[in-house]
């Protein structure tokens, strides 16, 4: 378990689905995201965790207190569904947007949002700036 954090956060996963991420891209994030949040002190309620994805639409695949322990967490990451978008499009700012304003109405967000894009975007850029010599 991660150790040297005190008090509590809340972490919110926001999640690529866009017409770029494929099937598999979006399992090895599943994949990752459902193995990371084992290590979060979830279980003594120090840490919640919410779920976002978006492409042309924004969708909150769980809140912040629907999930209470790491192992049903995990499982709730593990087992949402990639749905192929039909349009085009990557609407990154609503699902910042949705994220401080619709979250943050029922619990005040205490700490932390990750954005996690594409991951074919992101190994390109990385590629481009390893070759470029950063």
């Amino acid at each position: 378990m991660l150790t040297g954090c005190r008090g509590s956060s809340d972490v919110v996963f926001v999640v690529d689905s866009s017409s770029v991420v494929d099937y598999w891209s979006f399992g090895y994030v599943k994949s990752f995201l459902a193995d990371l949040v084992l290590d979060l002190a979830v279980d003594s309620g120090q840490i919640r965790v919410a779920l976002v994805t978006y492409g042309v639409v924004v969708l909150e695949r769980f809140n912040l207190i629907r999930y209470g322990e790491r192992d049903d967490l995990s499982a709730a990451i593990s087992s949402t569904p990639y749905t192929r978008p039909t349009r085009q499009g990557t609407n990154t700012a609503d699902a910042i947007a949705y994220v401080r304003q619709v979250l943050t109405l029922l619990l005040p967000l205490k700490d932390v949002m990750f954005l996690l894009r594409s991951v074919c975007l992101s190994v390109h850029r990385i590629t481009e700036k390893v070759v470029n010599g950063f």
